[in-house]
């Protein structure tokens, strides 16, 4: 799956670094890295960071762009990088001045797993005038250093493609006076044949991932 989709005029990665987390996190600064691939420039990076008052600007999004924070997620406490969904809208649009995009991916683990945060995230948004799509995955998700994501299940099941482990909420009928909410896509492969390719090339292609956590 090639990162600059022809589905989007422009897409963002920002390495998303709440109170407790800071620059020396090497799993959210490598796996930003890794998503972004030939096109990163170190001078370019977008940092959010609360702590160190980095807030990148991303009024210029539009309908057609998308925008990919990346960070930890953590579905027992519900919150990403340490924001719970009200903190995360709040530091989206007054400290980043988001007005609009067409697809906000959560880079990070589990949110997926159940709708509970992506869905009150969706909601808040629209509240403010922002109907996106918001995606986020099932599991432990890995970045390869090619920048392709996968999601690691275990010992039992192996690695799949993120996009076989994913959820995305979107907007029927946006705009309007009763829009809708809806889930796009929502997907829950394993990998059947794990076992018998353990010793082959194909998972070895894979080189020193990061898991999110």
């Amino acid at each position: 799956m090639k990162f600059f989709s022809k589905n989007y005029v422009r897409t963002i990665v920002v390495e998303f670094y709440g109170d407790k987390t800071t620059q020396n996190d090497n799993a959210i600064k490598e796996n930003a890295k890794n998503l972004l691939g030939t096109h990163f420039k170190e001078e370019n990076r977008l940092i959010y960071s609360s702590r160190l008052n980095y807030f990148p600007g991303l009024s210029q999004l539009t309908s057609q762009s998308r925008l990919l924070l990346v960070g930890h997620g953590d579905l027992e406490k519900h919150i990403f990088s340490g924001c719970d969904v009200d903190m995360l809208v709040e530091r989206l649009i007054e400290d980043c001045s988001l007005q609009t995009v067409k697809r906000i991916t959560l880079v990070a683990c589990h949110l997926g797993k159940t709708k509970a945060f992506i869905e009150e995230l969706h909601l808040k948004l629209a509240k403010e005038g922002i109907y996106t799509e918001i995606a986020a995955y099932k599991s432990y998700l890995v970045v390869d250093s090619s920048g392709h994501r996968w999601i690691d299940l275990g010992e039992e099941d192996g690695l799949v493609e993120a996009g076989k482990q994913k959820i995305v909420l979107g907007w029927e009928n946006a705009g309007s006076s009763s829009p809708k909410q809806v889930i796009l896509v929502d997907t829950n492969e394993t990998n059947p044949y794990y076992e018998d390719n353990q010793g082959d090339d194909e998972d070895a292609e894979i080189d020193a991932p990061f898991h999110f956590g």
